[in-house]
């Protein structure tokens, strides 16, 4: 398999995790993904790269609820807990499983954002990245 993409993403943050080289061949499911939620519109804006990660093929916006749908119902009461910390202080950092839409396979994310402030202040959109961490994890039980 030869390397086709690299691509690196930085959200701010102090973990090493949030900036993760997704190297993938066209054909293979990328580690990484981005995501731009307007808090405004409510809609959730994903790259081709994190619908693939999500195993989804029909691209559009996804609103909240849409990507609720993905995460493990055990996960999603710190995930949201993470998501309205952001809208306190900014940063978006959370740790959760989803079941990809095509092979219901169980994957491990590492999400991370920053929120977006509009001149006055008021909270507009969440830019974030999510990285798929499974295999890291289970190199760290082994």
């Amino acid at each position: 398999m030869g390397q086709t993409a690299a691509t690196a993403v930085t959200a701010r943050s102090e973990s090493s995790r949030c900036l993760v080289p997704a190297v993938h061949d066209d054909d293979a499911v990328p580690k990484m993904g981005l995501f731009a939620w307007n808090l405004e519109t409510g809609s959730n804006t994903w790259s081709p790269e994190l619908y693939r990660l999500y195993g989804v093929s029909n691209y559009g916006s996804q609103s909240l609820r849409d990507w609720r749908k993905f995460v493990l119902p055990d996960d999603w009461d710190q995930t949201e807990a993470a998501l309205q910390r952001a809208l306190r202080t900014g940063e978006y950092r959370a740790v959760f499983r989803i079941r990809r839409r095509d092979d219901r396979r169980i994957r491990l994310i590492e999400a991370c954002g920053s929120l977006i402030r509009n001149a006055d202040g008021t909270p507009v959109a969440l830019l974030g990245t999510n990285v798929d961490v499974t295999e890291a994890a289970d190199d760290d039980t082994d």
